[in-house]
C-alpha cells in the first residue's frame, strides 16, 4: 500500500511539472510595462497678457508623454513669479515660450505693453490690502487737507500686490536719496512698505508723481467693480433748445497741484499761488 502511495505522488508531481513546462514554453509572454504618466503644468484658469502667475492659477494634471507638448513645465514652483506674455486659456498646458523669465531676473519689461508705465503706491489700506489681487482694476484719487478729492487715474490695472521686482526704486517722503546721503549720518530705514505696482498712462504716471511731491495731498485708492459700470445714455436732445454748458471747477480752485498738473498739460507756465 505505502509502494503504491508513493508511486502515485511521484506520478502526479511528473504530471504537475510536465504542465508548468508547458504553460510556460506555450503562452506568450507578458507585455513589457507601457510609459509611465508625466506631470505636466496647466493654466487653472484664464491668465490674460501681461498678468504675474501665482500658484493659485495653476494645478498638475497627469498625461502620457505622447499627450504632453514639448518644453511644458513639470512643476508649479518653476512658473509661479512669471509673467504670461500671451493670454494662456484655462485647462490648457504653460510652455516655456508663454512665459517670461521671473520677474526678478528678466525685469518689467514683459509687464507693460506699448503706449503704459509702471507706477508703484505704497499701501496704507490693510483692509483693501488684503483683497487686491493681480488683475484688479482700480482708482487712484488725490486727497487735499482731508477734504477735496481728485481722481488721478480712472482705471489703472494692478500688476502686482507687495510684489518685489528688480529695478524700481520708490521714493519715500522725507528720506534723503543716495546723492544726498552720502557724507552724512545716515537715519535708521523705516520699515518696509507693502507696495502696489500699478499700469498707466505715461501721464497719469506724472500726474501720480507731482501729487505725491505735495507733503499735503494724500494718495489713495478704490477698488472698481470686476465689470465695469454701464455709461447712462445722455438725456435727448430737444429741437430748438440749446443746452447751457455746465460751469466746473477751475484747477486753480481746486488746489494748486492740480493747477500745476493742468497747465503742463497744456503747454503753459503754471501761475504761482500764494
Amino acid at each position: 500500500m505505502l509502494r503504491v502511495s508513493l508511486v502515485l505522488g511521484v506520478l502526479f508531481a511528473l504530471l504537475w511539472g510536465m504542465n508548468v513546462l508547458w504553460r510556460r514554453f506555450t503562452q506568450p509572454p507578458p507585455p513589457p510595462p507601457g510609459p509611465k504618466k508625466v506631470k505636466i503644468i496647466i493654466a487653472e484658469r484664464d491668465i490674460p497678457a501681461h498678468t504675474v502667475i501665482t500658484a493659485m492659477m495653476l494645478r498638475e494634471e497627469e498625461r502620457m508623454p505622447s499627450e504632453a507638448p514639448p518644453h511644458t513645465f513639470r512643476r508649479i514652483d518653476d512658473v509661479i513669479n512669471r509673467v504670461a506674455k500671451v493670454d494662456i486659456y484655462r485647462g490648457t498646458p504653460v510652455l516655456e515660450d508663454d512665459v517670461s523669465e521671473p520677474i526678478n531676473i528678466e525685469g518689467l519689461s514683459v509687464l507693460i505693453p506699448d503706449g503704459y508705465v509702471a507706477a508703484t503706491l505704497p499701501i496704507n489700506n490693510e483692509a483693501l490690502y488684503r483683497i487686491l489681487k493681480t488683475g484688479d482694476h482700480i482708482r487712484v484719487v488725490a486727497t487735499f487737507g482731508g477734504l477735496l478729492t481728485q481722481t488721478l487715474v480712472e482705471d489703472a490695472v494692478v500688476l502686482g500686490v507687495d510684489t518685489q521686482v528688480m529695478n524700481i526704486e520708490l521714493a519715500q517722503r522725507g528720506q534723503p536719496s543716495q546723492q544726498e546721503g552720502k557724507g552724512k549720518e545716515q537715519p535708521q530705514p523705516p520699515p518696509s512698505l507693502r507696495v502696489l505696482l500699478i499700469l498707466v498712462r505715461p501721464e497719469e504716471a506724472e500726474r501720480i508723481a507731482l501729487a505725491m511731491a505735495q507733503p499735503q495731498i494724500t494718495i489713495d485708492f478704490t477698488l472698481l467693480p470686476a465689470e465695469p459700470p454701464v455709461p447712462t445714455p445722455p438725456p435727448p436732445e430737444i429741437e430748438g433748445v440749446q443746452r447751457k454748458p455746465k460751469r466746473g471747477i477751475t484747477a486753480a480752485e481746486l488746489h494748486p497741484a492740480v493747477a500745476r498738473i493742468v497747465a503742463k498739460e497744456a503747454g503753459m507756465e503754471p501761475e504761482e499761488v500764494e
